[in-house]
């Protein structure tokens, strides 16, 4: 199941929660453009201690993430693509 979905220049960034990929228990986001043809995959593995990241932007530059923290503290985590 989708757990967030991000827009930017006729694509469309989605975010699958770990349990999607069975085999890695990664979470996945999927590039595709607005027709659904798949343009690019990216896995991602949970942070130690933490809950995992959730897409909360997507740019020219990249993702954007917000940490999930039992603690209460939020921050930002970048990520640029090649």
């Amino acid at each position: 199941m989708a757990r967030s979905v991000k827009s930017y220049s006729g694509r469309l960034a989605i975010e699958f929660a770990r349990g999607f990929d069975f085999d890695s228990h990664q979470n996945l986001i999927k590039v595709t453009d607005l027709e659904g043809n798949s343009m690019a995959d990216y896995r991602m593995r949970p942070i130690v201690g933490n809950n995992g990241l959730h897409l909360a932007g997507y740019g020219p530059e990249g993702f954007t993430f917000v940490p999930y923290r039992n603690d209460g503290k939020f921050y930002l985590v970048k990520a640029k693509l090649p």
